[in-house]
């Protein structure tokens, strides 16, 4: 017996490799709670690649051994530094300094400098969310493609809706490229900080936009086997999930910058495809990560003794560039809520941000104070942006008041918002304010005739929005909101022709034209003017407006669906319009006075474009509405009238339900 081996089974090894050798009870987590204690939490690996566990109840770990990851879960939940802690547990917001466990604002560079490197070290990932990112990132094109890309997507997206900033992309996708790239390859993630983990998602999401807008002749085109607009979509749509595969492995807990840019620029792609429903719960995602870093409110910035002038122009140039990122999210909530019906998520009394600084981030921030240009510099591509977080500001205060509701007892307060937006209009710099401006600049940068218009949009678009729901009670707000309309597609017909064709898949120009028309072709049909140059007027801006949806409706899903409601109503009002004309005593109803109609903007904001006229496109042609006869088989009587009316001026409009009465 005594020469007979020993019979106890050898148990499998299950603590990582440092409480093994000390001796210590392991809790299995990755990484364990001895290994955080001892400040070695890099030192924490484990012999066996099976998963690891959390620290948690026995019964929880025994089903989580039992059923592995399935292909739908999210591996974030493993990727915790360490257990929660106290104030995580409670639910306060680590962002706010001024809350029991939150850390303060006020810190010098120096501080902040210490601050992320700690931050680096939080986020721990398991071998499978290692794995699987790794060969996420693998999937990315070869970088001569992902560069020709990014450069179409600076040129034909960002410099019109400025989502990113391109100075610290770039700089993010050098330190990619030199180092997390080879890391990569290697199937390791070591030393990579969070927002560099973040970084090949966003890279996916740049990739997926610029490809709605890449011309087919490109090397990157040819290269990507894109030959028509629905291999475009495909290929976009392939790129863009494989940036949410890439977050829901990393997880939304643990937010960066880049994660936040990451799912802003995924709702902007879902709003351009026609999905505006997702768009907003993306958006939410982005907003509520956003928060979570504090991005909502103003950092205090402190200048200490060991910081060198280059290194606080930097961290003043990185605080310009985290507010521009939050009052980009600002204004789209904003805008959501107020013409799309959707609630707020954001509370603007919760935002101490300043308004960031109207002016062009440097190529070397560390040389160059942030502030506006002069009077005789080169006008700022930030503008439009500015302009549309004041409009922002101002749809925070009109739906807190109500001023925006249909019963309100005092239009008053709607002219005084018109006033704002009026004075706010001629504060701007001369050369984009729409009266008088400074057109020396426009052949050298073409860029700034777009955000003139794009800020005469943005301004029609919330006035038609303020008045529309007036317009059944009170004739004043009645032909404000049809002057509004007027502006509005005016404003989308120059915007047509100054961006290419290939753009016509923008978002901003179908939602608010196909809106904009259909107020104004129900409106007429409601009350028919009695000024044929006036109908005129609003037929020809419809027509326009038709032109371009059917000219757009091959690449835009939204301009597609919109096509047949606007074409019913817009024969509504033609044969209304023909009634009134043929009744043997009118009592008309007057939508103007005649020829009293003036832009709601200021007089001459037009007035450098003269009469509109369709881009150089093949076969671009006018329609004239004589196909619009059978388009519609409601009755075009005065009840039917009314109900639209009372459909489009509801304040809170439902389009759906609309088109359906309308088929």
């Amino acid at each position: 017996m005594e020469n007979q081996p020993g019979t106890h089974r050898k148990r499998p090894i299950t603590a990582c490799l440092e409480c093994h050798r000390s001796k210590k009870r392991c809790n299995r987590a990755m990484p364990c709670s001895v290994c955080v204690a001892r400040k070695i939490p890099n030192k924490c690996t484990y012999s066996q690649p099976t998963r690891l566990l959390t620290p948690t109840t026995s019964s929880q770990a025994v089903a989580e051994v039992a059923f592995p990851y399935s292909p739908g879960e999210t591996i974030a939940s493993s990727n915790r530094a360490s257990s929660p802690t106290l104030s995580e547990r409670l639910g306060y917001s680590s962002a706010n300094g001024n809350r029991a466990f939150g850390a303060s604002n006020h810190l010098s560079p120096s501080e902040r400098i210490i601050q992320s490197h700690q931050k680096e070290t939080e986020r721990f990932l398991s071998s499978l969310s290692k794995e699987k990112i790794c060969d996420l990132a693998m999937q990315l094109p070869p970088e001569n493609v992902v560069r020709e890309l990014v450069d179409v997507y600076f040129a034909k997206v960002n410099r019109y809706f400025s989502i990113l900033e391109q100075y610290y992309f770039e700089k993010a996708h050098a330190t990619w490229n030199d180092a997390a790239l080879k890391n990569i390859r290697l199937g390791t993630l070591e030393n990579l900080s969070p927002d560099l983990l973040f970084f090949p998602a966003l890279l996916f999401q740049v990739l997926a936009v610029a490809i709605l807008y890449l011309p087919l002749e490109t090397s990157s085109a040819i290269f990507l086997q894109i030959d028509d607009g629905a291999s475009g979509t495909r290929t976009s749509e392939r790129y863009s999930d494989k940036g949410m595969e890439i977050m829901a492995t990393l997880g939304r807990n643990d937010s960066t910058v880049t994660a936040v840019e990451q799912e802003l620029l995924r709702s902007f792609w879902l709003k351009n495809l026609g999905r505006g429903k997702e768009a907003w719960h993306v958006l939410s995602n982005s907003i509520r990560m956003a928060q979570e870093l504090g991005l909502h409110l103003q950092d205090e910035l402190r200048q200490d003794s060991i910081t060198s002038a280059e290194e606080t122009l930097d961290w003043l140039w990185y605080d310009e560039y985290k507010r521009r990122l939050w009052t980009k999210l600002f204004s789209w909530d904003s805008n959501m809520s107020f013409n799309l019906c959707r609630p707020r998520i954001i509370n603007a009394s919760d935002c101490t941000i300043k308004t960031p600084i109207d002016c062009d981030i440097p190529l070397e921030p560390s040389t160059r104070v942030p502030m506006a240009p002069g009077e005789h510099d080169r006008p700022s591509c930030y503008t439009p942006h500015v302009f549309q977080y004041f409009i922002s500001q101002l749809i925070h205060e009109v739906l807190s008041t109500g001023i925006h509701k249909r019963n309100a007892a005092d239009y008053r307060n709607v002219i005084m918002i018109h006033d704002r937006v009026t004075s706010i209009l001629n504060e701007l710099p001369a050369a984009v304010r729409p009266q008088s401006p400074d057109n020396s600049w426009d052949v050298k940068y073409d860029i700034i005739p777009v955000h003139r218009q794009h800020i005469i949009n943005v301004a029609s678009t919330f006035l038609l929005a303020l008045y529309r729901p007036h317009a059944g009670k009170d004739s004043l707000c009645r032909e404000r909101a049809v002057q509004a309309a007027l502006d509005v597609l005016r404003s989308q017909q120059q915007l047509f022709e100054l961006l290419a064709a290939r753009n016509s898949q923008i978002y901003v120009l179908s939602c608010y034209a196909i809106d904009a028309s259909l107020f104004l072709a129900v409106t007429t049909a409601k009350y028919p003017p009695d000024n044929t140059q006036l109908f005129e007027k609003i037929s020809y801006a419809l027509k326009e407006a038709l032109d371009r949806i059917i000219w757009m409706r091959t690449k835009s899903p939204l301009a597609k669906a919109g096509e047949p409601v606007l074409k019913s109503c817009i024969a509504i009002m033609e044969r209304s319009f023909q009634t009134h004309l043929q009744s043997q005593n009118p009592q008309p109803v007057s939508l103007l006075t005649p020829w009293s109609q003036t832009s709601l903007l200021p007089s001459d904001t037009f007035s450098d474009r003269g009469t509109f006229l369709p881009p150089n496109a093949g076969n671009f042609q006018h329609s004239d509405f004589a196909d619009l006869g059978e388009v519609s088989t409601l009755n075009y009587n005065n009840e039917n009238n009314s109900w639209m009316f009372e459909s489009v001026t509801e304040t809170f409009f439902d389009i759906d339900s609309f088109m359906n009465q309308m088929s």
